[in-house]
């Protein structure tokens, strides 16, 4: 997923795990890599990634 999209779904709030997992894979594909990158792409699709994601933002 590109980032654009992940945006247009963030801003329609139709938003997913899923959604989030695909955009890093997409980043990492691109050479765009950070732990945090790293983290979100290992999640599965039915984990729960607001748990963390404050973490993660900080590092982004």
């Amino acid at each position: 997923m590109e980032t654009n999209a992940l945006f247009y779904k963030i801003q329609k709030r139709t938003i997913w795990t899923e959604d989030y997992v695909n955009w890093s894979h997409n980043l990492l594909k691109n050479d765009v890599s950070s732990p945090s990158v790293n983290i979100i792409s290992s999640f599965p699709f039915d984990e729960n990634i607001f748990v963390k994601w404050k973490f993660i933002l900080k590092e982004l």
